[in-house]
């Protein structure tokens, strides 16, 4: 029993765990198969379910599954009510904030319908993409509303529409369309659950994108009706006079000190930049979960009384023609089983060894009848290895099992544990006869190294994804723009927001976990949004006769500038309700999310402007230039 201890006896010699095991088939039950479990363990034991500890990748799969669905249940409507209610205050039209929230309703709905008859599950990520559809169709609908509205000032509400539609089709498709491209960006991805989110979103993405062009057209074209004078006023974009002292106010700061404004800007760039290599990636448990939840308190009580909780197997693999008798590969093991044990960081080691009795003192006894009692115990012994899972024989040879218990909660680098264990296991292989030594092997696996690679992976993924959603997103700006330059100098806000966040994160060691990888995509899609709407009117009202660069930017403010804080705010705020989750990924998710979009409407209501205020705004003059 003291063998056990730090393994699956707790250090009083009382405590002691079950471990158990489930096959394919259960884990795909897990979430009705682990309360059955409990309920019988309690029925047996004569406690309360409540009192159970639980640890391992099963229960850290089924909280993942619970509070997702629970943040989902329980933030899902409040919301949604915030984005209505911002929705009524920026349309200040209750027909046009009805039609636009039914429309990213019809959205949310269609999403869930699609991956339902698909037969995929929500998982926990893709439980995100719902309310992550409702923003973007909220987004496109109040930029289509409000061109609605401000058509409404001068045209019957038929007419308005036709007018919203022509003048709002071509950013509205291009600025989904490349949201579109964010999200199948994440298609590269190496792990199952970022490519299902990448599939499912460039769906939802492309739906809305229909469901907006058609559904506010078509219902202000039946529910419209004409405004009167007084009512135009207070429209969801208000007449140019009411707001245009800001706006002037506003194009004069960054036409005058247009250097200055760009030096800030990109210096602030430069600055977060210098964080970007030190940005870290993290599917540690305790960045899952707050410190006070249950399955965190659990991790802790089990730690600190019966065993380190992280497993790290350690593969010993003898080959078929290998030499050395069952008394030899038993001592190869034990020298490896030394060599973990000394490491720092393991806190215990299980293997056949734990199992296997220390053989009796034999002094009158010849070595050789000594080793040849050895190996019939240990021949003896084998079929009992293999029940207990350390040995396994194979047409391949034979694997001994070592699994190293290390912490679950301590502050520690599973890619240096891993290293430096690695390195400590080559000198018991370095002492193995020279004849034999290239017939043993040792490999790794388990839940460490597989957080490890996971980790790397989700950098790797972060750098695929944005990579490839920048070179597409860079080429349909090229060709919108008619131009390199144009194409490259308007993506200059896109990547602001995604430069900053994620410097910061890097600047405050603040580590990546898998819902943050997939922000960075998807906000650059949406940034976009806001980038061709702009964009779109700065050309248009170019081309008016004697307009000059800095009334097109004035005239593009008045036009698009309410319209792009309305969608920021509503979509941020909306967003941010799923902050108070006490699942960490969607808290963050939703955090991160609202602060690329804050960043974003900066890097569109700052940034391009003030370069399109500059020498290299000439770029989209298609006649001879004009004085800003």
């Amino acid at each position: 029993m003291q063998r056990l201890q730090g393994l699956l006896i707790g250090k009083d010699g009382r405590l002691t765990t079950v471990v158990v095991t489930l096959n394919s088939a259960g884990l795909a039950l897990r979430a009705k198969l682990v309360p059955r479990i409990c309920e019988v363990v309690a029925e047996v034991c004569g406690t309360q379910v409540a009192e159970l500890k639980l640890a391992g990748p099963v229960i850290d799969g089924l909280t993942v599954d619970e509070s997702s669905h629970r943040s989902l249940t329980k933030f899902a409507l409040p919301s949604t009510i915030v984005i209505f209610v911002i929705c009524l205050l920026s349309l200040k039209s209750v027909t046009a904030a009805l039609v636009v929230f039914l429309t990213a309703c019809f959205c949310q709905g269609l999403i869930l319908a699609v991956i339902y008859y698909s037969g995929e599950r929500l998982s926990a990520l893709l439980i995100i993409l719902p309310p992550l559809v409702q923003v973007l169709a909220v987004s496109g609908g109040i930029h289509l509303m409000n061109y609605y509205l401000n058509a409404l000032r001068t045209m019957e509400p038929r007419q308005a529409a036709m007018e919203c539609f022509r003048r709002g089709w071509l950013p509205s498709m291009l600025s989904l369309g490349t949201t579109a491209m964010g999200t199948a960006s994440l298609l590269v991805s190496g792990l199952l659950p970022i490519r299902l989110f990448g599939i499912y979103g460039t769906v939802g993405v492309l739906c809305t994108a229909a469901a907006v062009l058609t559904a506010i057209p078509c219902s202000m074209m039946l529910l419209g009706r004409k405004r009167s004078s007084t009512v135009a006023e207070t429209a969801g974009i208000p007449q140019h006079g009411q707001t245009s002292g800001a706006w002037s106010a506003l194009t004069a700061l960054l036409c005058n000190y247009n250097v200055v404004s760009l030096l800030i800007l990109f210096g602030l760039m430069a600055l977060a930049a210098v964080g970007l290599p030190d940005l870290k990636t993290s599917v540690r448990i305790e960045t899952l979960y707050e410190p006070n939840s249950r399955i965190m308190q659990d991790y802790e009580w089990l730690e600190d009384r019966i065993a380190a909780l992280v497993p790290i197997e350690v593969l010993l693999h003898f080959s078929p023609d290998c030499t050395l008798s069952d008394r030899q590969r038993m001592d190869v093991l034990w020298k490896v089983d030394r060599a973990l044990r000394q490491q720092p960081n393991v806190k215990a080691v299980m293997s056949a060894l734990t199992l296997f009795p220390d053989p009796p003192r034999m002094p009158g006894l010849p070595r050789s009848i000594q080793a040849s009692l050895v190996n019939k115990g240990i021949r003896m012994a084998r079929p009992q290895f293999e029940q207990a899972a350390v040995l396994r024989t194979t047409a391949e040879g034979d694997i001994w099992r070592l699994t190293a218990r290390v912490s679950a909660l301590a502050p520690l680098d599973y890619g240096d544990v891993l290293k430096q264990m690695e390195q400590a296991l080559q000198e018991p292989l370095e002492q193995v006869p020279v004849q034999s030594r290239h017939q043993i092997s040792l490999s790794t696996s388990g839940i460490m190294p597989l957080v490890h690679q996971i980790q790397g992976q989700l950098l790797s993924d972060l750098f695929n994804s944005l990579m490839s959603a920048l070179a597409v997103i860079t080429l349909t700006m090229t060709l919108v723009q008619a131009g390199i330059l144009s194409g490259i100098l308007a993506m200059a806000s896109n990547v602001f927001p995604i430069v900053i966040a994620f410097g910061l994160m890097g600047l405050l060691a603040v580590p990546m976990d898998i819902g943050s990888v997939m922000t960075a995509s998807i906000a650059l899609g949406i940034a976009v949004d806001d980038t061709l709407h702009f964009l779109t009117f700065f050309r248009r009202e170019l081309q008016q006769p004697g307009a000059t660069r800095r009334s097109a930017v004035l005239a593009t403010y008045l036009d698009c500038g309410p319209a792009m804080i309305q969608t920021s705010v509503s979509c941020g705020i909306g967003l941010l309700v799923f902050a108070f989750s006490d699942f960490v990924p969607t808290s963050r998710f939703a955090v991160l999310m609202a602060f690329l979009l804050a960043l974003a409407l900066a890097g569109d209501l700052l940034l391009l402007p003030a370069l399109l205020l500059s020498p290299a705004g000439r770029l989209y003059e298609t006649e001879p230039p004009k004085h800003a």
